[in-house]
């Protein structure tokens, strides 16, 4: 990904072309070195492969299925030198060649030609555009052309070399050193923890050294580092240094990490009495990494959860919250009857802003205490009164996810009444008074069931077993 503009790309995958061309059933799987996405990775690489066993599908490292075949008239397809060497070529060790980055991860071949003699099977280039090959220990001596061809056949370059046979006084090299891996958030205060994939032959000791990349500032030792302060706008890699017994001591760097940054707050909550402002843009705005809890005297709140839009009527509101805010004539803001009964508030509040109905993309819990079992509605700015009819499933932010854009439920906890709510207006919790009888409204004797009698200023209810007749 080195070069690219910042930016979304689509990855694109083409298995129809080069060895082991494959049609059939294709997965991704992405790797990040150096971060844990694409925001934050060094290298982002993208594997993909096919496996099945009975009805499950797996993803496979796809390796070049064939064997690689020297190409002859190496000379004419490359330039001599067009390879760089890192050292002389021992039998039986490895040896580090630089084929370039602009070729990371691509798998390649590896000929030391005279015979030619093939260096191994198939290799992928890293992400410092080297690949590290063995010398087979029964590799002829002497003058050699050592050529690296990619998947297709293609010469990548060459150069010339001479394998020697090995001192017996001089220790051995590992044949395979995999750079470590860094784990854990680049930020002050943080802790990373480095891990080492198995060498060839394996390490019995490796030691840690942790630096500001591209700078020979330590940082400290150790498979774990606490982010100093002083790391701030510089990325950070740790260095592994393997060794064991007829074996030299050798070391590999790993990825840098993402730029670290200032330690980020702990998310939490901010409890307000007073109204609170969120940076706002043509009436839309986002509240912060903390649960906001607004609250009033008399004990009503509104629990605004984290990252929350809160997109406002008007595209000139300021991002001002006001706390749970008495109205004091929410009487006046209901209809003569609900449901056949005449309403009688308990409670108003308005949540919010005062000129303007706000929408919320998550669900805010709001709580008026001793309302329980009452009835709830709302009354948007500008608007009429709507009761909330659905009752909430739990009284929890999972359950209330489920809420329709600007949606609401009610429920009682305990001698409170809640509602979960995607919107901001008046909210009312309001009781139900019967309307007076009227004599239309009583049941003959005659009629089996309920019967009415006002007898005085009492009444009284009573039921018929059966119909009775006269007489």
């Amino acid at each position: 990904m080195s070069g690219l503009p910042t930016g979304e790309y689509c990855l694109f995958f083409d298995m129809k072309t080069g060895r082991g061309a494959y049609t059939g059933n294709i997965k991704f799987e992405p790797t990040y070195r150096g971060g844990t996405s694409c925001d934050d990775a060094e290298l982002v690489s993208v594997t993909a492969g096919h496996a099945t066993t009975g009805v499950d599908t797996k993803l496979t490292y796809q390796e070049p299925g064939e064997a690689a075949v020297a190409v002859a008239d190496f000379a004419s397809d490359a330039e001599e030198g067009s390879l760089a060497v890192d050292g002389a070529l021992v039998q039986g060790e490895p040896i580090v060649v630089e084929v370039g980055t602009d070729r990371v991860g691509e798998w390649v071949s590896a000929f030391a030609h005279s015979t030619p003699t093939a260096l191994g099977s198939w290799y992928r280039i890293g992400v410092d555009g080297t690949v590290t090959v063995p010398v087979p220990a029964d590799a002829p001596t002497g003058a050699h052309s050592l050529v690296v061809q990619d998947a297709d056949g293609a010469v990548l370059g060459w150069d010339a070399v001479t394998i020697a046979a090995p001192d017996p006084s001089s220790p051995k090299r590992f044949s395979s050193t995999p750079a470590p891996l860094v784990t854990g958030a680049a930020q002050v205060g943080g802790t990373l923890a480095v891990s080492t994939p198995a060498w060839t032959p394996e390490a019995t000791t490796v030691g840690y050294e942790w630096f500001i990349a591209g700078t020979d500032t330590a940082l400290g030792t150790g498979d774990h580092l606490l982010v100093p302060s002083s790391a701030v706008g510089a990325t950070i890699l740790v260095r592994a240094t393997g060794s064991r017994d007829g074996y030299a001591s050798t070391s590999v760097d790993s990825a840098p990490t993402a730029e670290v940054v200032e330690a980020r707050p702990v998310p939490g909550v901010i409890v307000r009495d007073t109204p609170i402002t969120i940076p706002t843009k043509a009436g839309r705005g986002v509240t912060g990494p903390d649960t906001l809890e607004l609250t009033s005297r008399g004990g009503a709140r509104a629990m605004i959860q984290p990252g929350t839009t809160i997109t406002s009527s008007d595209a000139g509101w300021d991002g001002t919250l006001l706390p749970p805010t008495v109205v004091t004539d929410g009487q006046a803001l209901m209809p003569a009857t609900v449901d056949g009964s005449t309403p009688v508030v308990a409670l108003a509040i308005q949540v919010g802003d005062p000129g303007s109905s706000l929408t919320l993309d998550q669900p805010a819990r709001i709580l008026l205490p001793g309302q329980a079992g009452k009835h709830a509605g709302f009354v948007p700015a500008g608007g009429t009164f709507t009761p909330i009819t659905t009752p909430c499933v739990a009284d929890t932010l999972k359950a209330a996810t489920a809420l329709p854009v600007a949606g609401d439920c009610v429920m009682s906890v305990g001698s409170d009444l809640v509602i979960w709510t995607k919107h901001f207006t008046v909210f009312l919790a309001y009781g139900a008074k019967a309307l007076p009888v009227t004599g239309a409204d009583l049941m003959p004797w005659g009629i089996g069931g309920i019967a009415l009698l006002l007898l005085g200023a009492a009444l009284v209810v009573t039921t018929r077993a059966a119909r009775r007749t006269a007489g």
